[in-house]
Order: C-alpha cells, then sequence, then structure tokens
C-alpha cells in the first residue's frame, strides 16, 4: 500500500510452477486477483501464500579461503574517488574520514547508507546518457565496502592510502591564486533555528570583458554553509522590482549567469574544458547563500575566487532556466507533477543540467523531442533530495537541432511519509525559501559561432540522440 507503506500481500504471481513440476496453466493467479481486491477496496486474502522457488546464496556462503577485501588494497582507494570530497576538514559532511580507525568506527553506519542508498548522495539514472562524472557509487564498489565491513574491516598490508589524500579541488582552485579574489560580506549566523536565504551585490569593475573558467565560494565555516552562488547581472544591484518576470524566469533585459558556487560535495564550479560564461568589465555580482545553523553562534567570512581563461574559449556557454512558480501543491499529496518546456530557437550543444527544488522535491526528469518527433529522457533523478544538489556535465554534448522541444518534469511530495517535509498539512506555493517550492531546470548550452564551427559540427554529429547506440549510454565500467 503506497499510502501507508503496509505489505497487503506477499507471495508468488501464480500457482503454474512447483517443485519439479510445471502447469500448462494456472488455475490460481494470486497476485492478480490480489492486485484487484486492493484497487477495489477490498480486504486481499489471502494475504501470504507459499513461494515455491530456488534458494538464495549470501555472502556469508562464500568459500572461506575466498580473499576478503582489505582496507588498504581494495576499500581505500573506492573512499577517496568517491567519498573524501565531502569526507575531509572543511568538507559538507560531518565527519573526516583521514585514517583507517576513523572509517572502522563508522563502518555499521557506512553499511546501512550504502544498504539503503542515502549515500553517496547524488545518484542519477545511469540507464540515460552518460555523464561526466559518476556519481555514487557503482555497484562492485558497493559490494567491495559492504563485503569488507561484514568480514571485520580488514586493513591490509601497506601505508594507509587515506593518510596522504591529495586534496586535488583545493589544491586545483585555491581562491587565493584565482584571477579575481574578493572577501564577501560575513555573515552573522545564529546558534539554532531556520535562517532565510539571504541576498547581497557587489560592483565588479574590470579592464575588459572576461571568460571564466571556474568559480569557487569558499565558506570559513563550510559546516553551516549548504550552497552559495555568485550570479552576473548587467544591472546594478538585485533590485527585482526593476525586472519583469517571464514563465521561466528572468526577461531578456536581465540574463541570470552562474560563474561560481558552493554545493554539497562540489566546492567550486568549473565548466568543460574550451567553454567558458563571458562577463562584461562592468557589472553586478549577486551573491545568495543558504546556510544551516549548528548550534552555536558564528560568522561566517566567505570568499570569491574566479578563474579566467587567457583567451576566449571555443565555446560561450548560456544558461536558460526552466522554470514554473505558478504551481500549489495541496496538502497531504503525495505525487504532484509540475512540468515546463523550452523551445530551442538554434541549434545547440547542451553541456550540463542541473535540477533545483526543496524539501518537497522528489524527482526530476529531462526529455528531449526532436522536430521529427523522436523523443527520448537525457536525463533522471529518480529519488532527488534538496539536501544533495549538483550540477550535472554530460561526458558528451548533446546535439539540440534548433525547434527541439526540452521539457523538465518533476515530483513533489508534500505528505507525511516525506521524513524532509517542513509541514504537510500546508498548501506549498513558490517561494525561495527552503520551507516553500522551487521548480527549475538550469540548462547550460552553446550555440554555434563563426569561430566553433568546424568543432560545433563535428560535436553536434556525434552527439545526436536519434543515432545513438543505448549500449554505449552505459555507466562507465
Amino acid at each position: 500500500d503506497p499510502q501507508s507503506k503496509q505489505v497487503v500481500y506477499h507471495g508468488p504471481l501464480d500457482d503454474r510452477l512447483g517443485y519439479e513440476s510445471q502447469k500448462t496453466e494456472a488455475k490460481h493467479h494470486y497476485l492478480r486477483d490480489a492486485i484487484d481486491s486492493f484497487l477495489a477496496g477490498n480486504e486481499v486474502v489471502p494475504a501470504d501464500t507459499e513461494i515455491r522457488g530456488c534458494a538464495i546464496s549470501t555472502m556469508e556462503d562464500i568459500d572461506e579461503n575466498a580473499r576478503n577485501p582489505t582496507y588498504v588494497e581494495d576499500v581505500g582507494p573506492i573512499l577517496i574517488q568517491r567519498c573524501f570530497t565531502c569526507h575531509r576538514d572543511g568538507g559538507s559532511a560531518p565527519w573526516g574520514m583521514h585514517h583507517y580507525q576513523d572509517v572502522t568506527g563508522w563502518g555499521a553506519m557506512i553499511r546501512e547508507v550504502i544498504l539503503s542508498r542515502r549515500m553517496p548522495p547524488k545518484q542519477p539514472d545511469t540507464h540515460y546518457l552518460p555523464l561526466a562524472q559518476i556519481h555514487g557509487l557503482l555497484p562492485h564498489e558497493a559490494r567491495t565496502i559492504v563485503r569488507w565491513i561484514n568480514a571485520g574491516m580488514p586493513k591490509g598490508e601497506g601505508a594507509d592510502p587515506l593518510a596522504t589524500a591529495p586534496d586535488q579541488e583545493e589544491d586545483e582552485f585555491d581562491v587565493t591564486k584565482a584571477e579575481i579574489m574578493l572577501p564577501l560580506p560575513p555573515q552573522k549566523l545564529p546558534a539554532t533555528g531556520q535562517i532565510a536565504y539571504r541576498t547581497n551585490a557587489l560592483k565588479l569593475e574590470l579592464n575588459q570583458d572576461a571568460w571564466v573558467r571556474a568559480g569557487r565560494i569558499q565558506p570559513s565555516e563550510p559546516e553551516a554553509m549548504h550552497h552559495a552562488f555568485c550570479r552576473t547581472s548587467p544591472v546594478t544591484g538585485d533590485d527585482s522590482e526593476q525586472r519583469n518576470f517571464s514563465k521561466r524566469g528572468f526577461s531578456d533585459k536581465w540574463r541570470s549567469t552562474n560563474i561560481a558556487a558552493y554545493m554539497p560535495g562540489s566546492s567550486s564550479f568549473a565548466f568543460p574544458p574550451d567553454t567558458g560564461f563571458s562577463i562584461p568589465k562592468k557589472c553586478a555580482l549577486v551573491f545568495l547563500y543558504h546556510y544551516n545553523t549548528i548550534g552555536t553562534e558564528i560568522t561566517d567570512h566567505p570568499r570569491l575566487g574566479i578563474f579566467l581563461h587567457k583567451k576566449k574559449p571555443l565555446f560561450q556557454l548560456k544558461m536558460e532556466t526552466i522554470e514554473r512558480r505558478d504551481f500549489r501543491i495541496p496538502p497531504y499529496t503525495k505525487d504532484y507533477q509540475v512540468q515546463d518546456d523550452y523551445v530551442a530557437p538554434e541549434d545547440a550543444l547542451l553541456f550540463g543540467i542541473a535540477p533545483h527544488m526543496h524539501y518537497r522535491g522528489a524527482s526530476f526528469q529531462c526529455e528531449v523531442e526532436l522536430p521529427n518527433g523522436f523523443k527520448k529522457v537525457i536525463f533522471s533523478m529518480p529519488n532527488y533530495r534538496m539536501t544533495w544538489q549538483g550540477l550535472y556535465w554530460f561526458k558528451n554534448p548533446v546535439a539540440i537541432p534548433k525547434g527541439t522541444t526540452i521539457e523538465c518534469s518533476g515530483m513533489f511530495d508534500n505528505s507525511a511519509f516525506n521524513e524532509l517535509n517542513p509541514n504537510p498539512a500546508a498548501e506549498v506555493i513558490y517561494g525561495q525559501q527552503s520551507w516553500r517550492e522551487m521548480f527549475e531546470g538550469w540548462l547550460i548550452y552553446s550555440e554555434r559561432t563563426e569561430e566553433n564551427t568546424e568543432k560545433f559540427d563535428q560535436l553536434f554529429q556525434a552527439g545526436s540522440i536519434q543515432n545513438a547506440d543505448d549500449p554505449s549510454h552505459q555507466v562507465e565500467k
């Protein structure tokens, strides 16, 4: 029962198969009868039927002489690659894994969150277009860690891999080495309670227009910052009263462009090679901060680092926001769908996508329909959680022909079964604060220009979703 979460029938499909016997046709259709009874509002009888089938071996049944994974050889490298970005000093996780002893102390909980798929976060469905990064654990990696924990977490021989794990992102995007580095206004935070989204704007004046290859917002108190964005604006400040909003967001007089960010699991905002956002030499930098309280009063002193290309990149990135603001989610509603679309005015290469909803967001999907009617889902996040969100770069840019419809759809769970729901009894409307809701799909793309025509056409042909073979869209092994 999807409402009560109670099992109303447990048993086989029917009685066609038995031990060493097989009927031509089933006499009793247990599952079909159970579903019909349940949908009709009747009691399901019988609620439990004998299941006949094969016994299944468990990991404990494996040959005792089979080699168990060890921390040094097998598990440590997986943790460095998949977990260390958050579980380190200055990371967004509540504890750091720097030594073997750190990990063993959390072994039972690590197994729990892997089996329940709560960790690692940001797990898009890998049956669609491949992404540039692997998000979450690959199945064989999850099995290795769980087997290791079940075997008693043997350390193995050799040096502790986590003790010398390099923080590659910190080294590559050190804000002190950025071409533009700015201290941002301090943010005084209370000890408890909810903190409303905060915004402020700063003027930026450069000698000439610039091209951004990466941007980073570095908090001094990372345990309190959930996420933050820096956007450029050709107008002074962030005065929304002077801007007209269209259905999809800002009007053409004010195009929002994210150039720097801090997000759970990613402290920087780096763009694919030979791509970048342009920023005018005179503009406003508009900042949006989302903080959490941590039990004590603190003051965060964030810094901004903007890393620039030395010359104009081949592909100028643009951002289109597909969004709806006119929804009203009724109280206690489990499955409420919101969707909107965007029609590409020119040929484009889609480099990345980012879903954005709040605590009631449950799932997100993006589907494209080509001008010839061919449809394909290109991105799906079946278990969206606002506490872990990010930007997803495609492994290869997706060809979007002129006239293609890009549709984003999201499901919201405003029921009491949503443990993150602030108040299931409330009707929910649009609002930037997290106790209200937003529905956005950020599309980051580039169009054909005189300078990039040859390379654009090569990528455009290679990125056709209609001619791609499904096996090539499987996750990398």
